[in-house]
């Protein structure tokens, strides 16, 4: 019985939410035009010199760090001195922020908002699709005050410069005068964290920057890997002793892989990699992260598909399988919820397939159902799968009917 805890214990370690810190979205002011670079993604802050004056300091008081939750737009407000602008900020990674690309063109620059996918007017409501970005006059200038406050100025209505109002409804910056009373202050995004405790949506879809992935892995065992940008050299990310395989075909019940060749992992791509792993953070480069919305692979016979996945997702009762210790585990009979983390992947096989793994030819796993014992399933077990006796004087993680908790 403690055998068959300590393969339930390894199984829901892999796909239960885990307890460490959040991913990180890292912004740094820019204060001058040499500092932006085109194609890179930014928001717009706002300093406001109404409202609070106490102390003769100007706060921050309204409309800082815009994000969009449940489809509805919010101002996250804080209160900080105007001598004390922070040089960089740290995003909530559960939110989306609403942020701009600037790109230079021949006429000017064009402002994209990656919430909405349009391309930003001169006017409230003024949303541009690309195929009529150019032969609009919907361009932009771009320069900074003496204050280091910066103007993205309208080439077609000069003047009017886009600052922090938004429209509520279209989620679009809007445009006023430049002697109005809000400054807006430039944030480059400059990192991005890639957490399997955190979902992957389409919003997060941006151009080149530093990405980092925090993650879990077991030494010595095939784990599943699916992430939504290319990792140039895995081996200098993940370990030099890691080694990565890909799905190559399905016969005579052998789902087959076999070794990619050379250092590089597509985005989008499920792959299966063991090893021994450097310790996560990893740290993956400067990247362009580009989610597709249902990664597969594919065997060439299509008796079976290798899923990639970006989300926390409930497998159970579904004819799905998860690779685990070297071993199958069917979703299908297991009990909710039955959770893959984001970045994980997972197997669909037709009803007559009993496969196994064949890692270039050798066969390495099969298919075992977990059994669960339904007789003590309030007994609690420690992160070593030993049972706990006392709980009143246990102190730190322990699993109880399948779940994690906390004293």
């Amino acid at each position: 019985m403690k055998k068959l805890w300590l393969i339930m214990l390894t199984l829901i370690l892999f796909f239960v939410v885990s307890n460490h810190a959040q991913g990180k979205t890292t912004w740094t002011r820019v204060t001058s035009i040499d500092q932006i670079e085109s194609g890179k993604i930014y928001m717009l802050a706002a300093y406001s010199t109404s409202g609070d004056k106490s102390n003769g300091d100007m706060n921050y008081i309204n409309y800082f760090k815009p994000y969009v939750e449940s489809g509805y737009l919010y101002n996250e407000a804080i209160n900080i001195s105007a001598t004390k602008i922070p040089s960089t900020i740290v995003t909530d990674s559960t939110k989306q922020y609403l942020s701009i690309i600037l790109t230079q063109e021949t006429n000017g620059w064009t402002v994209y908002n990656t919430t909405t996918h349009k391309y930003n007017g001169y006017s409230t409501g003024n949303i541009i699709d690309e195929s009529d970005l150019y032969s609009a006059t919907n361009y932009w200038t771009v320069n900074f005050n003496d204050n280091k406050f910066v103007e993205i100025e309208n080439k077609r209505s000069p003047g009017l410069i886009l600052g922090y109002k938004i429209d509520k409804d279209t989620k679009q910056l809007r445009v006023y005068s430049k002697t109005g009373t809000t400054a807006p202050i430039l944030y480059k995004l400059t990192s991005y964290d890639l957490d399997e405790s955190q979902d992957f949506k389409e919003s997060d879809n941006i151009y080149q920057i530093p990405v980092t992935l925090r993650r879990s892995f077991t030494n010595d065992t095939y784990n599943s890997l699916v992430l939504p940008c290319e990792v140039n050299d895995y081996k200098a990310v993940f370990g030099s002793a890691t080694t990565a395989y890909e799905l190559s075909g399905y016969s005579n019940d052998n789902i087959n892989f076999t070794t990619v060749i050379g250092n590089y992992l597509s985005a989008n791509k499920p792959y299966i990699i063991a090893g021994t792993f450097n310790a996560s953070p990893y740290k993956i480069g400067n990247v362009e992260l580009n989610k597709i919305s249902k990664p597969l692979s594919v065997s060439s016979d299509s008796k079976c598909s290798y899923i990639g996945n970006f989300s926390k997702t409930d497998l159970s009762g579904k004819d799905y399988y998860i690779l685990c210790n070297n071993k199958f585990y069917p979703c299908g009979s297991q009990p909710a919820p039955f959770n893959i983390l984001p970045y994980h992947c997972y197997f669909s096989l037709s009803e007559s397939v009993k496969a196994k793994i064949a890692i270039n030819g050798t066969e390495t796993t099969d298919i075992e159902c977990i059994q669960y014992d339904q007789k003590n399933n309030n007994d609690k077990y420690d992160m070593n799968g030993t049972k706990i006796e006392d709980i009143t004087s246990y102190h730190g993680v322990y699993i109880c009917n399948r779940h994690k908790y906390i004293r």
